[in-house]
């Protein structure tokens, strides 16, 4: 995973869709999005990735993975 700690600036959205295609299981999604909220300036991230997908940044498979694991884990 790309993120190993909390950003000292916001996140731009190439470093965060880099980030997502490298998590490969639900605990390193989880701990980008831990690591994201650390931040006040990023967006929570289920919201980051359905902006995403309406302005076609990220790949609809990918945000359909995201968006399942953070839907059905929100407090994981």
């Amino acid at each position: 995973m790309t993120v190993a700690s909390a950003p000292k600036a916001p996140v731009s959205e190439d470093t965060l869709i880099d980030a997502l295609r490298g998590c490969e299981n639900l605990q390193q999604l989880l701990l980008l999005r831990d690591q994201l909220a650390k931040d006040p300036s990023n967006p929570q991230l289920f919201d980051w990735v359905c902006s995403l997908l309406v302005h076609r940044s990220v790949s609809r498979g990918l945000a359909a993975r995201v968006l399942q694991q953070l839907h059905h884990h929100p407090l994981a």
